[in-house]
């Protein structure tokens, strides 16, 4: 079966593609149920993925949500489960929450059932890879895009680390449980999707800098769902059941798409880095979080400016390979100043990763040379700034990162910084390589961050 990018997010569990790319596609999720009263779904969901004793995972809020409402559900079934509550208010997925789950976890459950979002479910995605048991979750609210990566966003020694994980076998969205979630979750989801926009231009850009893999269909299945979201952003806003549905699909047709290409290429570029600095400074500061999926659509309309006030420009790229140097000490000493308890993990990446050895950066330089005018012309079909702070704020979502706090020389930082905490090629690499991202800094973080 050839992948057809028009088909629902339904359609795509269980099958394996033959693509236009040339690679053939297949996920390991074997259903996604998103419509109302899709609670009631689960007893015989959990029959067919053949769970016998999953170990129900929540936190205080998604028991409330969901969980308790769930176990009433699977007792009044005859389902065999057990239940793990976190009673921490301020869970982050770190070693301590990994250590809990596992601790929970006893030889009778064959299973894990995360009943949450982010943080619940990238718990038990780890814990459940680590222990090679399946695990299914059940959302309650559309904030994020990991239900159906098999990749955990985990903080490990301070850094915020992407690690493999297990995919789930199903992924639930009961739609009467997730309008009624809170709307900056739901805010988040539309930013998380929002981010697709940006980077699916990162990926194609490296497609034709460093000749990376990059697939049209998948970029097009994600591009389609985007537009979704963008058209219902006021919906979400009323909390429309079919608007809150339209960015559930997305968000799971994102954890697809990057199963698909085999890593997280269609989900995540250049405004997930500002995000993931963000999030780390945030935390290094003693600063209360911000939500990802906020963090993300309001880095993406800075992202947006800084795409479209590049391809204004004429970059003179002979004279950039000139002057390109790179001193590892001085530059590490940067890094310690801006990622202070996570440092030497960035510099440990460095070291593997030769990013910014002058070589490389000089043959990025002569592909980006070459191929100008079909950046360019990508670049031309990115919505501008404007128009994507527009989508933002009809779902009421913050539309800059002024709006969640972010100061101006933090911006600045986190612009010029943000590159190093992954080995992707983005916007913000192909400014470093052109000598051109610490005045683009000096420029944006005035515009996009808040006066102190």
């Amino acid at each position: 079966m050839l992948l057809d990018p028009t088909l629902p997010v339904r359609a795509y569990p269980g099958k394996t593609f033959q693509c236009s790319c040339g690679r053939e596609h297949s996920t390991r999720l074997q259903e996604v149920i998103i419509e109302p009263g899709a609670l009631k779904k689960v007893p015989g969901l959990l029959a067919r993925l053949g769970f016998a004793r999953p170990l129900v995972v929540f936190d205080t809020n998604t028991r409330a949500a969901a969980g308790d409402a769930l176990m009433a559900i699977l007792k009044e079934a005859g389902q065999p489960f057990d239940f793990f509550c976190f009673e921490n208010p301020e869970l982050i997925a770190d070693e301590a929450g990994l250590g809990a789950v596992l601790m929970a976890l006893t030889d009778a459950n064959d299973s894990l059932l995360a009943v949450g979002t982010g943080t619940i479910n990238d718990l038990c995605k780890y814990t459940a890879h680590m222990t090679n048991r399946p695990y299914a979750v059940v959302g309650t609210a559309p904030s994020m895009d990991g239900f159906s990566s098999g990749v955990c966003a985990l903080i490990r020694s301070d850094m915020k680390t992407t690690l493999q994980g297990t995919m789930p076998r199903a992924v639930v969205g009961d739609v009467d449980v997730l309008r009624l979630s809170p709307m900056d979750m739901i805010q988040a989801g539309v930013g998380d999707i929002l981010g697709k926009y940006t980077c699916l231009l990162d990926w194609k850009l490296s497609h034709i800098i460093n000749d990376e893999y990059y697939c049209p269909a998948i970029a097009e299945m994600m591009k389609r769902a985007v537009d979704t979201v963008a058209e219902n952003a006021a919906g979400v806003y009323a909390r429309e059941p079919d608007a809150v549905a339209a960015v559930m699909e997305a968000l799971v047709l994102s954890g697809i798409a990057m199963s698909y290409s085999v890593n997280s290429r269609p989900a995540s570029g250049c405004e997930h880095h500002i995000s993931h600095y963000l999030e780390m400074r945030f935390m290094f500061d003693g600063r209360k979080p911000v939500l990802h999926g906020r963090k993300v659509g309001t880095a993406t309309t800075l992202a947006a400016y800084c795409y479209h006030r590049l391809a204004e420009e004429s970059p003179d790229f002979d004279a950039a390979s000139n002057v390109v140097s790179f001193d590892f000490d001085a530059w590490a000493d940067r890094i310690r100043r801006s990622y202070t308890r996570a440092a030497d993990s960035v510099i440990s990446l460095e070291r593997e990763a030769h990013k910014n050895e002058p070589d490389r950066v000089r043959a990025r330089l002569a592909a980006a040379k070459a191929h100008w005018d079909e950046i360019r012309s990508a670049i031309e079909e990115l919505p501008s700034a404007a128009q994507i702070e527009g989508m933002l704020r009809a779902s009421g979502a913050p539309t800059t990162p002024a709006e969640i706090g972010v100061e101006v020389p933090l911006l600045r930082e986190a612009i010029c910084r943000c590159k190093e905490v992954r080995n992707r090629y983005t916007l913000w690499q192909l400014l470093y390589d052109l000598g051109m991202l610490e005045r683009y800094a000096d420029e944006a973080a005035p515009l996009f961050g808040k006066a102190e």
